[in-house]
């Protein structure tokens, strides 16, 4: 494969649509696919994109892992590529849509197309946050139609939204983010708790932002039921995010170190507990445990000694796809001598 170069700073709404995607059907794989004007476009784990090439598979590729070839009517729109987990019918199916939508327009054109073929819930806003296109999962979410949503803006769609704002409006700005968890309203008078990204999004010659939604509604059920069984445990335990921010941490966990700040909230490797906090130990371990299933180390500690710290993977709740990591903790060799002084 000849060299790529790095994608240029403001992303196509091609890069965009195909992030969302791989984020939500193919989290951890590669992605070689044709862009706008035939450009190659690779997009790797993590958020990196390069442009260039040709729809050729590195070596790497072939020796291991599963690759999926992605085409419609007999032209090869792209390739697809997991190095530990199985890839699903589901990502290649809806990928080979985006990239055949792709395809078929331009500009403006292909910026809305690629929108309303997301399978995901999706908005796309202009700057001042009104609604310039939304996939058909957004509509079916919130109980909408498309009449009564474009041209409107946030505050009138969805006046229960008002925390989004800020966080939408920074997208708007230019600075990708991922919104926090929020219990809205949904379509048949229920509420859902939805995970949100924003990012800047550039369609046609249009500026503005790409929200994206996912229902966690079974992850914070079940965030919920074991939060009350650490609540009544003195073991230290705590349970995370993958991205490794603590939901909720047991008292025997906060308790082996009073008077230091509250992990809840937090990135774990933050904790002020940790030597040199922000701990690159602790990071390490997170994405050590995300990646395998499984961690564990002595992690040192800020007034000595080092906590012994175990992560492993664990599903949200029965058939959810969201996961969550059990962190178990226990102290080292002298570690808390002198906790209670």
């Amino acid at each position: 494969m000849t060299d790529l170069t790095a994608a240029p700073g403001l992303p196509e709404p091609l890069h965009t649509a195909l992030r969302a995607l791989l984020r939500v059907h193919a989290p951890g794989a590669s992605l070689l696919a044709v862009g706008q004007g035939g450009q190659v476009l690779r997009l790797e784990p993590g958020g990196g994109t390069r442009v260039g090439g040709e729809l050729v598979p590195p070596d790497e590729w072939l020796d291991r892992g599963e690759l999926a070839w992605l085409t419609r009517g007999g032209a090869l729109l792209g390739l697809l590529w997991s190095a530990d987990a199985p890839l699903q019918p589901g990502a290649v199916e809806v990928l080979t849509l985006l990239l055949s939508a792709a395809q078929e327009g331009r500009a403006q054109r292909e910026a809305e197309v690629l929108i309303t073929q997301l399978p995901v819930p999706a908005a796309w806003l202009s700057a001042d946050l009104t609604f310039r296109q939304v996939s058909r999962p957004w509509l079916e979410l919130f109980g909408q139609t498309g009449d009564a949503v474009m041209g409107r803006t946030l505050a009138e769609v969805l006046p229960q939204c008002e925390a989004c704002r800020a966080g939408l409006m920074q997208a708007a700005a230019g600075r990708a983010l991922r919104l926090p968890d929020l219990r809205l309203s949904v379509a048949g008078g229920g509420r859902a708790w939805l995970r949100g990204e924003a990012r800047p999004y550039f369609g046609g010659e249009a500026a503005g932002v790409l929200w994206t939604l996912q229902d966690v509604t079974a992850e914070h059920a079940e965030a919920a039921h074991l939060a009350a069984l650490l609540q009544g445990t003195g073991t230290p335990t705590a349970l995370l995010q993958l991205d490794g921010t603590v939901l909720h941490a047991s008292s025997g966990l906060t308790e082996l170190a009073p008077g230091w700040t509250p992990l809840a909230g937090q990135v774990l490797w933050a904790w002020p507990g940790f030597a040199g906090a922000p701990s690159e130990a602790v990071q390490h371990l997170v994405r050590r445990a995300v990646r395998d299933g499984l961690a564990g180390a002595d992690v040192p500690l800020e007034r000595g000694g080092a906590l012994t710290l175990g992560l492993r993977r664990v599903a949200a709740g029965a058939g959810a796809a969201e996961e969550l990591l059990v962190l178990e903790a226990r102290p080292g060799p002298e570690a808390w001598a002198e906790a209670g002084g």
